[in-house]
């Protein structure tokens, strides 16, 4: 079978905009994706400087400066743990980052449930693989990789319907 006759599954959730959408989940464009990706690395570089002080004010400066100068066992953990952490817990229990709870998006399944522990921390982990943040490039899936993966979507939690839909300021970025 070749790419071009194989069938792609077709997913339960829009990806056009909003304005051309029937009433149900509405991909998140773009636009309000970015801004989460924004918001979303501003709260993980405070929880970073945090755990910064947190290290000094327990261990003083030689606890952090070992931390700092051991790159192949401890640094690794101390710069992909808060990450995971964030997303992992956030996404799980409420399908919600801070940046997404801004935006008015949500993490869903194919099915638009919540996501189980798997997907969340699927996706946390699927977002340090390199260059992935350019998968969003691509118009056969713009998803990008940490949903494709996983299994999930990032949908509008307050759709506007298609009689008062205007254009976004948000999605214009």
């Amino acid at each position: 079978m070749t790419l071009a006759t194989k069938k792609r599954k077709v997913p339960k959730i829009a990806s056009v905009p909003p304005s051309t959408v029937e009433p149900g989940l509405v991909s998140a464009p773009a636009g309000r994706r970015f801004l989460n990706l924004l918001i979303d690395g501003i709260v993980v570089s405070v929880m970073c400087i945090a755990i910064d002080y947190i290290i000094l004010a327990v261990g003083g400066i030689d606890a952090y400066l070992w931390i700092v100068h051991t790159p192949l066992i401890v640094y690794p953990v101390y710069v992909v743990l808060p990450p995971i952490l964030y997303y992992t817990s956030f996404e799980y229990i409420g399908g919600r980052t801070i940046g997404k709870f801004f935006t008015k998006t949500k993490v869903v399944d194919e099915s638009g449930r919540d996501i189980t522990f798997r997907a969340a921390l699927g996706r946390s982990f699927c977002r340090f693989i390199p260059l992935e943040a350019l998968t969003f490039i691509s118009e056969l899936d713009p998803r990008g990789w940490h949903d494709s993966i996983p299994g999930t979507y990032v949908v509008l939690t307050h759709p506007i319907p298609m009689s008062a839909h205007r254009y976004d300021q948000v999605d214009g970025i």
